[in-house]
């Protein structure tokens, strides 16, 4: 199944999540703002292990504070019916309560993307404008994986702050959640990033 059969121009959440039950299961789309958008499966070695030490730090950070916020990660889809959006961040924090059975969220507080050569246009721009009409959502970052580069977008009284961090030293602070992280845990042990930790 290379393309899902075109309905119309767009697709509402409903008719999407009928066709991914449907979907061959070494296939994975998600929906952006009504448009379906075929993903990328695998990954490079470099992908993985940003997204492992993000998860990492980010769940002992929380836990050390006593937080009850849980991190997923790209399994989980973040879904939005009020925009026709169901993605799969490669990180998501989510700070309510969880009901039993729970397979998607619809109130994340962070989400992170780590960009590749495939999928950077895609996160900075279509995800990030979508990302920003979940109410939710008070935190994106977009993670290099080819260098030391983090840029973190923060929902401020008006309009969305960006911050750009690119040294091993730099921490991120994640104000909605009360943790920051430093570079050089994002990208440590990562062996394609010269000078990393």
């Amino acid at each position: 199944m290379d393309t899902p059969q075109r309905r119309p121009d767009r697709w509402s959440l409903h008719d999407f999540q009928e066709m991914e039950l449907n979907a061959p299961p070494n296939e994975k789309w998600e929906l952006i703002d009504g448009i379906i958008h075929k993903m990328m499966l695998g990954g490079s070695l470099a992908h993985n292990e940003i997204v492992v030490n993000l998860a990492v730090v980010l769940r002992t950070a929380l836990q050390a504070k006593g937080s009850a916020s849980r991190v997923y990660s790209t399994n989980v889809p973040v879904v939005s019916e009020a925009i026709d959006t169901s993605t799969y961040p490669d990180i998501a924090v989510r700070c309510g309560p969880r009901v039993l059975d729970q397979k998607e969220m619809t109130d994340p507080v962070l989400l992170v993307e780590v960009l590749s050569r495939s999928t950077g246009e895609k996160d900075r721009y279509d995800k990030a404008e979508a990302y920003f009409r979940i109410p939710s959502v008070q935190h994106y970052l977009l993670v290099a994986q080819d260098r030391m580069d983090v840029t973190v977008l923060a929902r401020g009284a008006a309009d969305w702050v960006r911050t750009r961090f690119d040294a091993p030293e730099d921490a991120v602070e994640i104000a909605a959640l009360g943790v920051s992280l430093t570079l050089s845990e994002i990208y440590e042990n990562v062996k394609e990033i010269a000078g990393t930790y």
